[in-house]
This record gives structure tokens, sequence and C-alpha cells, in this order.
């Protein structure tokens, strides 16, 4: 069919799906053409920015998905799908950085969008409500199903994450050693893995997990969570000051010093850097450099004509190419790269981000 044929078919509905997508193909293959559709070569986006330019194979790849995620657009308005993060109420807020729902619902025999995910400092507590997700660490090609309520940490590896066609979750993402004085292991022992929460907590996850299954709003399973917490937090293990050093750290990783965090946690620095692996997961140097990281990106984001180098010099990085070292380390992409590959997530797809 082409884009004549396709603007005088009848059928609106499922035409219009396909209209998108011949013009989404015509767009691509224009610039693949111009650029001779190399991959890893750089072409320019719409604003005039350097873009990642895959190749003709992932062309093909995205068309499917684009008429697949427009299909459940237009079949299934009913459904009710969220990317969105919440603030916890103010009993939690010492403990829980956030709770984030995602919630998305594709029809059974579509394609579904696959979501790359960069390396991150966090840790917390996710309920699969409803469907399951797929992970493949993209560094070592290892595959793992989380249980249906898992705790994690520091994920220091870029991930693949291939969900179910309905796919509902709740995340309680923890401040900085919360997740330690909760368990009260160490945080090592949890490596980049999903554990089974019923290991550390008991038959209870399971429970709170069918309770938030039945509730009929996401405020009415932010309560659920929040009285779970509470409970739980009652015998929580004491805070330290290495917390709250990593806690600075993840707000703001652009002034570390080694040496300067030991002796604001009065420790030596071979201390420091034994007790914040102990409680946090990983090393403070790679800890900071993970958050550093993030806030370059998420700032990238959110401020899309910002140049580069400008964000390399704003986050503490030397100078561009130092930047560029580590988002290739952190994602195998340039800076540039990674963020077009974020736009082709499911949320930014779908537009719930």
């Amino acid at each position: 069919m082409t884009l004549g044929a396709a603007q005088k078919c009848g059928r609106a509905g499922s035409c219009h799906i396909y209209l998108e997508a011949l013009r989404f193909t015509e767009r691509l293959f224009f610039v693949h053409l111009r650029t001779k559709g190399n991959q890893g070569k750089t072409g320019k986006a719409d604003n005039g920015s350097p873009c990642y330019l895959p190749s003709a194979r992932f062309y093909v790849s995205q068309i499917i998905i684009l008429i697949a995620v427009n299909s459940v657009k237009h079949k299934n308005q009913s459904l009710t799908m969220i990317y969105k993060s919440f603030s916890p109420g103010p009993a939690l807020f010492d403990y829980v950085r956030n709770y984030t729902i995602i919630h998305f619902s594709f029809k059974s025999a579509e394609l579904i969008p696959f979501k790359q995910r960069a390396p991150k400092s966090e840790q917390g507590i996710v309920f699969y409500i409803k469907g399951f997700v797929n992970l493949e660490n993209a560094n070592t090609g290892v595959m793992q199903t989380p249980a249906p309520v898992s705790i994690f940490s520091n994920q220091t590896d870029k991930k693949y994450y291939n969900v179910s066609s309905e796919f509902l979750i709740f995340t309680v993402f923890f401040h900085a050693g919360v997740l330690h004085r909760l368990i009260r292991m160490p945080m090592v022992e949890l490596d980049q893995n999903f554990h089974d929460a019923e290991l550390f907590f008991g038959k209870e996850v399971q429970e709170i997990h069918d309770l938030l299954a039945s509730a009929s709003t996401y405020l009415a399973m932010i309560t659920i969570i929040e009285q779970f917490l509470i409970n739980k937090f009652r015998k929580l293990a004491p805070e330290n000051i290495v917390d709250n050093i990593a806690a600075c750290l993840l707000n703001d990783p652009t002034e570390f010093s080694l040496d300067g965090v030991a002796k604001q946690a009065c420790l030596s620095i071979k201390q420091f850097h034994r007790k914040f692996t102990e409680r946090i997961g990983i090393s403070p140097k790679f800890f900071s450099r993970l958050s550093r990281f993030n806030h370059a990106f998420q700032y990238k984001n959110a401020h899309p004509n910002v140049y580069w180098s400008s964000i390399a010099q704003q986050f503490g990085y030397s100078d561009y190419h130092h930047l560029e070292k580590e988002f290739k380390e952190f994602t195998g992409h340039t800076p540039q790269q990674w963020i077009c590959e974020d736009q082709l997530s499911p949320e930014k797809i779908l537009q719930l981000r």
C-alpha cells in the first residue's frame, strides 16, 4: 500500500494506523538513504541536533512497533495507562524517595516495545501486580524473571526490559541505606539481581500483592503500601552517617571527594570505603559516577537545547570527551545516541512521559 492509497482508503480506523506507520517509514528511509543507513552513523534530528541512526533492520522493527502501539491507542481507549511517580506521606518521607506506578496494556497478539535501562544507583522493593518482565543483562546476556514481589539494589549494567501485554507494577524507591537497615545484611550480597521478597519479609508480601491487585485506584494502592511500610519501619535499624553521605551524593554528586566524605564520617578512607560498600552495595566512587551520569542524562532530557559540552561542565566532567566515555561505558552509546534510544521506550511512544 502506498501513502496515497492509504489516504484514500475508506476504513479510517485501520488506515490511520498504517498511514502513521507509512509516514514514519518514509521519514526514516529518507534519512536512511541520505546517510547510507549504516548502524552507528550520526545524522540530524528535526531540531538540527545530531541523532543516532541505526540499521535498516531496526527501522523495520520500529515500524511494526508503531503499528502495534497505535492499534492499542485506537482500539483500547478505555484502558488506563500510567507512568508516574508519587511522593510518600509525611510518616515515610525520611525513608522513601518516591513510589512509581507503571501500567502498560497491549493486545496480546501484538509486538511490545522493549525498554533499554541504563545502570542506576537505586534500591527498593517492586510489586509486579499484573504480568511479568523478563530482564536481560546487556553485558552478560543473563536472563531473569523476577518474583512477583522482589527487592533490588544498585543496577550496575544496562538491561533490556521485555514486559508482558498487561503490565502493572508498583515500585518503592528507598533513600540510600534504608534497604540495608530494613533487611540487615550487606548490600553487596544482593549484587544487581532481583531477589524474592518473601525470603526477607515472609508471606506477608504476597498478601500485600493480592491487596494491590484488588485495589480499585492507584491512590488506594499507595495507602496499602504505606501501611505495610509503616509497620516494617517500626523495627528499622539505626541510621548511620554513611547513609546521609550517600543521600547527598545521590542528590548532588558533582563535588565528590573520597578523602572529603571520609573525613566527614570521621573514618579513614579504607574504613569509609568498607562501610559504604556494606551499606550501599557499591563503592562510593562508582556510586557517585552512576549518580552523576543519571543527573546529566535527566538534565539533557529536560533541557534538550543545552549543548552536551555545557552539561559536561555543569556536572563536573573534565570535558565532553570525559562525559562521552562515561555514557559509552554505562550504555554502549554516545550521549546523543542514548537520548535517541530513550525516545523509543514504551512510555515515550505511548506519550506517558
